[in-house]
């Protein structure tokens, strides 16, 4: 409802959006760079989820703030503005929200589209509801899409200054980790074979139950991690691999991993960072089933061969680059990530070639960072 739970800093404020988890990552990167641009600058982050909120907590650097962004009500935005009196916004990703935007428009503040995303169906949805969507997007300064296919939607639905510099997810920085709990995982497993399943939803653990099975009629002593997009899921996925005869240690619970273990469960928050660290061969969650995936760039930028499955619809810029580069390995099914797993276990210098080539692709593009930064800043006036 807008109800500010700190005071507003003195001096020049950059009021920065990202709805969820990705977005949220995304702006820590771009943050930094401001800093290191303007030090003295405030930065508000706004998300619209309780785990973005937790991440941003841990993560925010020092002198930034972390709000819920108010609902789309006249009242709350009003709200929200009179406390916050931002000097420039920056809206990451998707979200258009009329309210607020008119608001910002009517109190001159300026404000950008940073990363922008634009669905299909998104597109479609707009373009049909006469005049309001080019009202919105005049709001915006400037618009900076992920890719020529979003550029286009938002020319057509009467976006100015439109420009594609690249993809902000690009340049996120490795996610941190602690290197004691790295440690303490790597004497823990010993030389034991293993692979991650990072970011899963529902029925994605179930078939990397199965599956697991078919890896160990090959490999006898190979480990399965299974990361929880959603750690809150952990009691149900841990009822479901020990319905299915298996050998799991919870993290959450501080269960240690044994010769025995068949599934390390990771139930916890904050540690993607410290897996793909772990880790040589990462296979994204959210890809097997239809969810869209998740940013595939995160453990390639790590050092790790990276596997997706049939359904990355939201990062598919993102995938191509990657084919491109040599950085991603698609596969259709969970069959398939079987094999490529044991393929990848049986051949070191493929491991290896898949890592160097995600790796350099994810140091290279990091060179866009510098560019958003240059395009963000006059907004501050």
């Amino acid at each position: 409802m807008g109800e500010p739970s700190a005071a507003r800093p003195e001096g020049k404020l950059l009021w920065i959006h990202g709805a969820s988890v990705g977005e949220s990552l995304s702006a820590l990167p771009l943050i930094r760079a401001i800093r290191r641009e303007e030090p003295d600058l405030n930065i508000l982050m706004t998300t619209g989820t309780v785990t973005s909120a937790a991440l941003m907590e841990k993560r925010l650097p020092e002198n930034c703030i972390h709000q819920f962004m108010p609902l789309d009500h006249p009242q709350w935005v009003n709200r929200f503005l009179d406390h916050w009196r931002p000097n420039g916004v920056v809206w990451l990703e998707s979200e258009l929200w009329p309210n607020m935007i008119i608001s910002l428009q009517e109190r001159n503040i300026h404000a950008a589209i940073v990363n922008g995303r634009m669905s299909e169906k998104s597109y479609k949805h707009w373009k049909y509801i006469p005049f309001l969507p080019e009202q919105l997007l005049a709001s915006f300064e400037i618009i900076l899409p992920q890719t020529a296919k979003d550029a286009n939607f938002f020319i057509e639905l009467g976006g100015d200054n439109v420009q594609t510099i690249g993809n902000l997810k690009f340049a996120g920085e490795p996610l941190p980790y602690d290197e004691q709990e790295l440690a303490a995982l790597q004497e823990a497993i010993g030389t034991r074979p293993m692979w991650l399943f990072a970011s899963t939803h529902a029925n994605e653990e179930e078939q990397a139950g199965r599956l697991h099975k078919t890896l160990k009629e090959k490999q006898k002593n190979i480990l399965s991690i299974i990361l929880l997009r959603h750690p809150n899921r952990g009691d149900e996925v841990m009822n479901i691999l020990q319905s299915a005869g298996l050998s799991v240690a919870r993290r959450s619970t501080n269960s240690p991993i044994t010769p025995e273990t068949d599934i390390y469960l990771v139930d916890t928050m904050g540690e993607t960072g410290l897996f793909f660290a772990l880790s040589d061969i990462v296979a994204m969650g959210g890809s097997y089933v239809a969810h869209g995936g998740h940013n595939p760039i995160e453990p390639s930028a790590m050092n790790c061969a990276t596997i997706v499955g049939p359904y990355m619809f939201n990062f598919i810029d993102i995938c191509h680059q990657m084919d491109r580069a040599n950085a991603i390995i698609r596969t259709d099914s969970m069959e398939q990530l079987g094999e490529k797993i044991f393929e990848l276990l049986q051949n070191p210098q493929t491991l290896l070639n898949y890592k160097n080539s995600g790796m350099n692709l994810a140091e290279k593009n990091r060179a866009v960072l510098p560019v958003f930064v240059d395009k963000i800043m006059p907004l501050l006036g």
